[in-house]
């Protein structure tokens, strides 16, 4: 997209959007209104700003990181405001609804200095290097023999929660389930093992049925599971890799039709995954419009929690310095509970903790978090915009992998476009690195295959 056109469709977009928000009208709350539409507009033009200094690709994370954070901080409070429904649960939390915003304001300019002051090694993406067809082949036996081991792992799991062979391949829709106790919840983790075999499967196989075969059993447990964000790190993970490997860019209209899929698939999972959490087959009777827009709603008002905790640290409380993000993650979680049997549950982490304190209706509901909130916890505000930073300099460092001519480099950088969707919207940083670390552990299995030697010839075009 060339520069003049890029701007004209980001003044559009603002310009728009913000005629959009305006005429709402709150019955309350309108100097609240006023700083949620002030502070899109300042967040949208930084945004804008950042785009026109670096190479445009829709598959650069910032863009990822800026719309989730639109919709979570200023659209999704707006609306709410609107339809009066402000409450988090139970709990007013809007008297730190200004502080909070000016916050994030600050938290997306401090990303933007990361992103921007960091330089990549590799300024645009470069043709992919294809590998001799004996390394082709060994990469494409071990992937087999992965995903095959880690599948059969992940259906013994499924059984054991009680559901059915048949249950599972017809997305459960036929087949009696029975909710049973989980004892062995640690086998889950096995599951995401699976997605760096399927992607090496889906790029080297010669026969295409076999990737689509794949990809069914992949998607069919997951979504058994009741899991939405594992099914975008797919998508995703495979859109990344697939437009490498033919040296394509993504076009607008591409990308429209990606987004109202999967807007569609989450709201479509969210609205029967309660049933079919709990052994009930799945139907559609929960698919109505007052579900999908009650399911919509709790994708985005996560800012909620976020506001409780901001008018509740460090006024009422004192802050965790550095529990939530640096011990419970990487010490506590990890320490077997036999050898500690009184470690912390979920709840008793810090993240838990404070919801407690913040938002205690949230705790009945099971209310999630943005990813600022553990930051915020930690250290306030300055925790926010110096995480922020290093978020920044990350994403922008991970533009060497996506712009690479290693398929590898290249879906380490896919698998990370996804994880950020769930990166940004659930917080709890004990379950995300655990998630992290076992999405690409299986990487490790293919290092050698990419050493120069086995390279061969371009396969981009």
């Amino acid at each position: 997209m060339g520069t003049f056109k890029l701007n004209i469709t980001f003044l559009v977009i603002l310009i728009v959007s913000t005629l959009c928000l305006l005429p709402l009208r709150p019955y309350q709350y309108e100097t609240e209104k006023t700083c949620l539409i002030v502070s899109y507009a300042i967040s949208f033009c930084i945004y804008w700003f950042v785009c026109n200094k670096i190479r445009f690709d829709f598959f650069h994370p910032i863009h990822i990181y800026f719309v989730f954070y639109f919709f979570i901080f200023f659209i999704t409070p707006l609306f709410l405001i609107d339809a009066q429904d402000t409450l988090c649960v139970d709990d007013n939390v809007m008297g730190s609804c200004i502080r909070a915003t000016i916050i994030v304001v600050f938290a997306l300019l401090a990303f933007s200095i990361g992103y921007l002051a960091t330089k990549n090694k590799i300024q645009k993406p470069e043709k992919v290097q294809a590998l001799s067809q004996k390394t082709e082949k060994a990469i494409l036996k071990k992937s087999y023999v992965i995903f095959i081991f880690c599948y059969l792992i992940s259906i013994f799991y499924a059984l054991s929660t009680g559901k059915t062979i048949i249950g599972i391949f017809t997305f459960g829709t036929l087949g009696q389930a029975m909710y049973m106790e989980d004892n062995m919840q640690f086998l889950i983790n096995v599951s995401y093992l699976l997605l760096v075999p399927w992607l090496f499967i889906c790029i080297y196989s010669k026969r295409k049925f076999i990737p689509l075969l794949l990809s069914y059993f992949l998607v069919s447990l997951f979504f058994t599971y009741g899991w939405r964000f594992i099914i975008y790190i797919i998508v995703l993970g495979f859109l990344i890799t697939r437009a490498r490997v033919l040296g394509k860019k993504i076009k607008l209209l591409q990308v429209a039709l990606i987004v109202i899929v999967l807007l569609l698939f989450s709201v479509f999972t969210g609205a029967v995954r309660g049933g079919i959490r709990s052994g009930q087959q799945t139907d559609f009777e929960g698919f109505t419009s007052e579900n999908m827009s009650s399911t919509l709603e709790s994708n985005f008002n996560i800012y909620q929690t976020y506001y409780g905790v901001v008018g509740t640290y460090p006024e009422k409380e004192d802050y965790f310095y550095g529990q939530a993000c640096f011990v419970y993650p990487f010490v506590v979680m990890w320490i077997p509970r036999y050898i500690w049997p009184d470690k912390p549950k979920g709840t008793g982490f810090p993240a838990g903790v404070a919801l407690l304190k913040s938002c205690p209706s949230a705790i009945r509901e099971a209310r999630s978090f943005p990813n600022i909130y553990e930051y915020y916890i930690d250290f306030g505000p300055l925790g926010v915009i110096v995480f922020s930073f290093f978020i920044g300099v990350i994403c922008r460092k991970m533009l060497d992998f996506y712009n690479s001519c290693s398929i590898y480099k290249i879906i380490c950088y896919a698998i990370f476009i996804g994880f950020m969707i769930q990166f940004i919207n659930r917080g709890y940083i004990a379950q995300l690195f655990s998630l992290f670390v076992f999405l690409y552990f299986p990487l490790l299995a293919y290092r050698k295959y990419f050493r120069k030697s086995n390279f061969q010839y371009n396969i981009s075009k």
